[in-house]
């Protein structure tokens, strides 16, 4: 796993295989990441030599990483407190991480150079790469890319190059999570500037990961994901807290931060965009199971990755977690998804490919509608406002009476 923020924040340490009842037990975390785990990659900040600005510390500051694991680390040692590191290459023998901490290092593994079996990347920083280089606060910008960068940390790409050129060594393929963490940190300030500046860097990691995979591997055996685990900030446009946000857009403010207003300082149940591409993507409509009245189906984050498993095989009936409030109505076997259209209807929905008999359920089972189906025609102009499950057969869909 990458992040541009710290190797034990909440993100990183879930998609590492940490498993600590505390998300703010980071020595602990970094610790079993290290030293409990298989990991062959564990790429983010903390590094307890250094401040945000990329300053060498007086004292040490081991909030992220512990000593003892610090320790190990510097040392190339295969022990830390109680655990040793794994095997992680079948050789019955402990394999020591190789601890990167310089540029010009990450640069070099990014390039193909010096590529080590295990990479334990902490650049010479404390929390974020960039978004912390000022106050968070006094310190906002006017516009994006204004405030000096920090000259000695690594971009989000040239991280991610470098994971996967150690990931490359495994013949058997590899999972990796990337994470423009710091997006969330600048949001959470309020601060759409670097808010715009760490977006600006995710995508070019996504850049670099794509030209990696078509000139390392293929779209037939390789699978992009890029999403969100939520939005953060409640950005919309600057006419007012009580417009509607899809009527509220970000303006253009030429080279200067575009007219906004953020209403919220933390996490929100907006919706979030998520693309793939490669190896299974065209499974993805398969896994839509929940319903919004402005953007239509969307999947929930939870079959992201039985959709994984179910590529790598390892779980060959992966289904979609279906809200169990439907569950014994609406069918969770994938094949078995009506043909259905539109899906927000004023009265008449198309049915495709199907006979016979079609009944319309409300969510608490009830049957409101009940006839032949007639021209792949369905009648709903007696239906009042709601969601409703049409079923025929054994085949059923979800639709929105307007």
């Amino acid at each position: 796993m990458v992040s541009s923020v710290q190797i034990s924040h909440a993100t990183p340490a879930g998609l590492g295989g940490a498993h600590n009842v505390n998300r703010n037990a980071n020595a602990a975390i970094a610790q079993e990441l290290f030293f409990d785990t298989n990991l062959s990659v564990a790429i983010g900040t903390g590094n307890p030599l250094y401040n945000d600005q990329g300053g060498l510390r007086a004292e040490p500051e081991h909030t992220w990483i512990g000593a003892d694991a610090w320790t190990a680390l510097t040392s190339g040692s295969t022990t830390s407190g109680a655990n040793t590191a794994k095997d992680i290459d079948g050789d019955t023998t402990p394999d020591a991480w190789t601890l990167v901490q310089d540029k010009t290092d990450f640069q070099s593994i990014a390039a193909g150079e010096n590529v080590p079996l295990r990479l334990a990347g902490v650049p010479k920083v404390y929390q974020t790469l960039q978004q912390r280089r000022v106050d968070a606060v006094t310190g906002k910008a006017s516009a994006p890319f204004t405030i000096p960068f920090n000259a000695n940390m690594p971009t989000l790409s040239e991280l991610s190059l470098a994971a996967l050129n150690v990931l490359n060594q495994n013949e058997n393929g590899f999972f990796v999570m990337v994470e423009g963490g710091a997006i969330d940190w600048a949001n959470h300030d309020n601060n759409l500037p670097f808010a715009i500046e760490e977006q600006h860097d995710f995508n070019r990691a996504v850049e670099a990961v794509t030209e990696w995979v078509e000139a390392n591997s293929s779209w037939d055996e390789t699978l992009l994901i890029v999403t969100s685990d939520h939005e953060c900030g409640y950005l919309t446009g600057p006419n007012g807290k009580d417009i509607n946000p899809f009527e509220n857009p970000i303006t253009a403010n030429g080279t200067n931060t575009p007219g906004h207003t953020y209403y919220s300082g933390s996490h929100t149940n907006t919706l979030v965009p998520m693309y793939a591409k490669g190896a299974g993507a065209d499974k993805l409509n398969s896994y839509r199971n929940m319903y919004d009245y402005v953007h239509g189906y969307y999947l929930d984050n939870t079959n992201i990755p039985n959709l994984v498993l179910q590529n790598w095989n390892k779980l060959p009936n992966a289904t979609p977690n279906i809200n169990t409030s439907v569950r014994d109505i609406f069918s969770d076997k994938t094949d078995n998804v009506l043909n259905i259209y539109p899906t927000l209807v004023d009265n008449f929905v198309m049915i495709e490919g199907a006979t016979g008999n079609v009944e319309v359920i409300t969510l608490s089972g009830q049957i409101v509608l009940s006839q032949t189906l007639t021209d792949n025609r369905v009648n709903l102009g007696s239906l009042t406002k709601g969601l409703y499950i049409v079923k025929v057969a054994d085949k059923t869909a979800k639709i929105v009476k307007k």
